[in-house]
């Protein structure tokens, strides 16, 4: 319940934020649209009348989506660090420690309400968290939980580079 309650208000707060920047684009756009280069066929006027609309829908199924997401979020990331744990042998608890740590460790979705650079900050600490949370609840070596950690997103990083330079 807390990672629903902490991620669904970090999703928030980043909307909130994204709107506050939409609404400064938007009045930016008004402001300069006079100098709007002419496009034969092309109407700016519709054309901010349909990119509103997308923001609104957007905005709607953000908040309606997001706790599907994050129990999506919760399982697969907890079923990663868990096989990466048991690869090196350091799951000495069972899946449901790791589920807590991930659970526990939203609280640093937190960060998001500060603007700018929140959600880069939410994640680095999101990293810090779990690496310290899985550490404690296996009572296992620090590495095996930074290979728990970060195995995933450097196998992801290496799939996506071999894709680029062979696919």
């Amino acid at each position: 319940m807390f990672a629903f309650i902490v991620g669904w208000g970090g999703a928030l707060l980043l909307l909130g934020w994204s709107l506050v920047m939409n609404r400064f684009m938007v009045s930016m756009f008004n402001k300069f649209s006079d100098r709007l280069p002419e496009i034969e066929g092309f109407d700016w006027e519709k054309f901010q009348q349909w990119s509103a609309a997308q923001g609104t829908l957007k905005t709607v199924m953000q908040i309606l989506l997001a706790p599907v997401i994050i129990a999506v979020f919760l399982f697969i990331a907890s079923g990663l660090y868990h096989l990466f744990l048991m690869l090196v042998r350091g799951n000495r608890k069972n899946f449901e420690a790791t589920f807590n740590v991930v659970a526990y460790g939203t609280a640093a979705q937190i960060a998001e309400i500060i603007p700018f650079c929140g959600s880069i900050l939410a994640w680095v600490y999101g990293i810090v968290l779990a690496i310290i949370g899985l550490t404690e609840a296996h009572e296992t070596d620090s590495w095996k939980a930074v290979f728990a950690v970060l195995g995933p997103v450097i196998l992801c990083c290496f799939c996506c580079l071999v894709l680029i330079v062979w696919g």
